[in-house]
């Protein structure tokens, strides 16, 4: 167990609830199985929005008016949204991971997450009606309960997009977890006793 995390998971117990593990995410894991879509896609978008911008900026001169300076700032936003997509989620996640603890308890399943407000995340273990394991070769992993709208592998690709509302009302997971067959084993011990 993580002493730093059981610290952060024990300020959020409820009355006779005891901790059996604590842990935070992987955060040196940097690609998922979805990266082999999503990196050939960022490239490409990455790489046409700089041609764009370049494109654009060329012909500022011969435009009319302020549409030279115009027409290039258009392409600004696609080429963030390409940097983002190439560089920033894989940052984005590491810091996510890095403020993200995961405590199972013998009630319930607590995420807490301090990127930016602290955020808690949790279920009754009785309540679980699916709980699904994806498992790597190192033997990490995700663990997943409920209905996921996305593929498994998609859940720690950084690639969360629409609305967060519904993502969160679908599924909670606990990702990139270093043991997963025990924190899974462990789980499933609470789901029989209760």
């Amino acid at each position: 167990m993580n002493s730093y995390a059981e610290d952060i998971i024990r300020g959020e117990l409820l009355p006779e609830e005891r901790i059996l593990w604590a842990d935070q995410p992987l955060t040196n894991r940097l690609f998922s199985p979805a990266d082999i879509f999503i990196i050939p896609f960022s490239l490409f978008w990455l790489g046409f929005s700089i041609f764009w911008m370049i494109m654009a900026g060329s012909g500022m001169g011969t435009a009319p008016g302020s549409f030279g300076m115009i027409f290039p700032l258009f392409g600004l936003p696609f080429l963030l949204i390409g940097l983002y997509l190439v560089f920033g989620r894989f940052i984005v996640s590491y810091f996510r991971r890095k403020n993200t603890f995961y405590g199972v308890t013998n009630q319930r399943i607590i995420i807490v997450s301090r990127m930016f407000n602290k955020t808690l995340r949790s279920e009754k273990i009785k309540s679980i009606t699916s709980m699904d394991k994806y498992v790597r070769r190192d033997g990490s992993g995700n663990i997943s309960f409920g209905m996921m709208p996305y593929p498994m592998e998609y859940a720690s690709s950084g690639m969360y997009y629409g609305r967060r509302s519904y993502y969160r009302n679908m599924a909670m997971v606990l990702e990139n977890v270093k043991d997963v067959d025990d924190v899974y084993r462990i789980i499933s011990e609470q789901r029989q006793e209760g």
